[in-house]
């Protein structure tokens, strides 16, 4: 027997499949003797569901009697592999846009823009694993390299100058190239991932060859809308590039929409400029990479020309450049992050400007989401780095969440009013206004959209009757499906241990499938399956949107948000510090009351709380929308 490579993809012909024919033929011209298995090489992948989504090549193979000599060995010693798997990237640059920075490549583009392909290799290499580990519940061991597809051996060790940790290989490698590679990036030098080794490749292909998802229910719906031409065309009287651009508005007047509208009119059209999203929470940039995921697979426009990203992991990029000892990390305090922002504002503004094209990188525009929250130091950063004219912000009225003074953005002028509630149908905007009424939350009404319809449910227990109730009704009257069912969770049904919803192993023998968005390890994906509904901390729900949301243990927000309350008093503004609680949490409570287009359930550990009393007396006044079910 011999080992038998087969090129899978889709029979569109582009330099990636090209490439796939020529590493076929890599690897049969070097296949060691005795050696059998198969070889698969899929070319260009798209990963659904996570943060970097396209991959140029992967190449898995399951080996036999599969060995290969080491490489200046004087004794003849072999390495033998048996199962493996590499994320390849092509790079077809010429030898004098490519240079090394330590054990990293950076290619030059033609506008002048330095990339790097290393770390862009690392991301899908990572993204591929946590891919496949999702779905099969074990971690293929992958390697990585870069492909310089115009460049020979002897120009590469020109470029790498005698650094041999670079993780790239030249036009002509030979198979035993590869794999030697595969081999110095892992523990061992044989790798078995499965009983079977038929059955890991196998895995791979069944994965690999999953349809693609299309958007249905509400994230259709937000899709259409979206890259409707006329909504981008209401734009276009924008004065984007004069100065700050800021959308104001209250909870689900649009800001977030907004801005991606932006965002797509400026990377498209004659003169596409490259725009960058950023927000402080994982949960809304997973959503929104899927949403535009969708938008990526229908509309004619590089992917590339929008970026989405956290703001810390943003700021983290520009760190590792300018100053890789202060890195962020999640165990900072808030002052500790402070102070290494600050560090970094200091040595943005000492750069002249060629360093600060290079700290740009490809971004021309910097959109904001959520900005009331950033701070001056934040703020201060990106109009240093990218000037006020290219900075786009949506700024959330009276929905101060992260710190404690709000940030303010010029003349009431300057902005860009959102004052209809876009989301919520006609009876949620009744039930908030009457809990802004009840709670005597300053400053906090929507206005009404006139959209039919709406129903708030206030209960002591989400059993799976109701579920099966709320699902037949998301799905066969409300045109939805189950990721359209949204729930929210306060700290106390997080399992501290495990790291992920204490009840979810109830909730699956119920029926009740979920995407927990608690467990860390999902922070930065986003879910494929529209037969899983979605479940944040309280915390994370911030810009989300549902159908259905459903609060659980809702009072428990309230007292865990009075417990840990830090006062930043307004010399501005006389009141108690009891007072200025009460605004802070009840205010803070509007967020998950606001997630909800359809339906509202709230359930109440102890309806004879301070907020149980509220909303029971929000149900006296409000029978027909409001339901009291204890």
């Amino acid at each position: 027997m011999a080992i038998k490579v087969r090129i899978i993809d889709n029979g569109v012909k582009t330099s990636e499949s090209d490439a796939a024919v020529k590493l076929k033929q890599n690897i049969e011209s070097g296949i060691p003797q005795d050696a059998d298995g198969d070889i698969l090489i899929f070319s260009n992948l798209t990963l659904h569901g996570q943060s970097t989504r396209d991959v140029d090549l992967l190449v898995a193979g399951a080996l036999n009697n599969c060995k290969f000599p080491i490489n200046n060995n004087p004794d003849h010693k072999f390495f033998y592999v048996n199962d493996f798997c590499i994320v390849i990237e092509l790079k077809e640059h010429e030898a004098r846009y490519i240079h090394p920075k330590g054990t990293d490549l950076y290619v030059t583009y033609k506008e002048g823009r330095d990339k790097n392909a290393t770390r862009q290799n690392e991301e899908q290499k990572y993204s591929f694993i946590k891919y496949f580990e999702r779905r099969f519940a074990y971690k293929p061991r992958t390697s990585n390299f870069v492909w310089l597809k115009s460049i020979n051996r002897n120009q590469l060790a020109s470029i790498k100058n005698g650094q041999n940790d670079v993780g790239a290989l030249p036009n002509d490698f030979t198979f035993n190239e590869m794999m030697s590679l595969f081999v110095s990036q892992q523990d061992t030098t044989t790798h078995h991932y499965s009983p079977e080794n038929k059955r890991f490749l196998v895995e791979i292909n069944q994965l690999l060859a999953e349809a693609r998802p299309v958007p249905k229910g509400l994230t259709a719906r937000t899709f259409n809308k979206l890259i409707e031409k006329k909504v981008q065309k209401s734009l276009e009287n924008l004065k984007i590039g004069n100065d700050m651009t800021v959308f104001s508005g209250k909870a689900g007047t649009g800001k977030t929409f907004y801005l991606l509208q932006t965002a797509l009119r400026l990377s498209t059209g004659n003169e596409p400029h490259n725009c960058l999203f950023l927000s402080y929470n994982h949960a809304l940039v997973s959503d929104i990479r899927r949403l535009m995921s969708f938008v990526v697979d229908h509309e004619n426009y590089d992917p590339e020309t929008i970026g989405i990203s956290t703001m810390y992991r943003y700021f983290n990029s520009l760190i590792r450049t300018i100053d890789p000892d202060n890195i962020l990390t999640y165990d900072d305090t808030e002052e500790t992050v402070e102070t290494k922002l600050k560090g970094l504002l200091d040595l943005i503004k000492s750069c002249g400007d060629d360093d600060l094209a290079c700290l740009r990188q490809e971004w021309e525009y910097i959109l904001i989401d959520e900005a009331q929250d950033w701070t001056d130091t934040e703020l201060n950063i990106l109009i240093n780095l990218y000037g006020k004219e290219h900075v786009i912000a949506a700024d959330g009225i009276n929905q101060l969440i992260k710190c404690g003074q709000k940030q303010h953005f010029g003349s009431k002028k300057d902005r860009i009013k959102l004052g209809t509630s876009l989301r919520q149908e006609t009876n949620l905007v009744k039930f908030v206004n009457a809990y802004v009424s009840t709670a005597k939350i300053p400053d906090s009404e929507l206005k009404d959209n006139n959209l039919v319809g709406g129903e708030v449910i206030i209960t002591g227990e989400y059993t799976d009757t109701m579920h099966a109730k709320l699902l037949n009704e998301c799905i066969n009257e409300l045109d939805g499906c189950p990721y359209d069912i949204l729930f929210l969770v306060p700290s106390s049904l997080v399992d501290k241990e495990k790291r992920a919803f204490k009840y979810k192993e109830s909730f699956e023998r119920a029926n009740i499938h979920i995407f927990d968005g608690t467990n860390p390890k999902l922070r930065e994906q986003y879910t494929i399956d529209m037969n899983e509904c979605r479940l944040y901390h309280y915390e994370s729900c911030r810009g989300l949107e549902s159908l259905i949301t459903v609060c659980l243990n809702f009072d428990e927000l309230i007292q865990d948000k009075k417990t840990h309350y830090e006062d930043h008093p307004d010399p501005n503004v006389l009141n108690t510090l009891e007072e200025r609680m009460h605004n802070y949490v009840y205010t803070w409570s509007l967020m998950p009351l606001t997630r909800p287009v359809a339906k509202l359930v709230l359930v109440l550990k102890d309806p004879n709380s301070e907020v149980g009393r509220m909303l029971y007396d929000i149900h006296t006044r409000y029978r027909d929308i409001v339901k009291w079910q204890f």
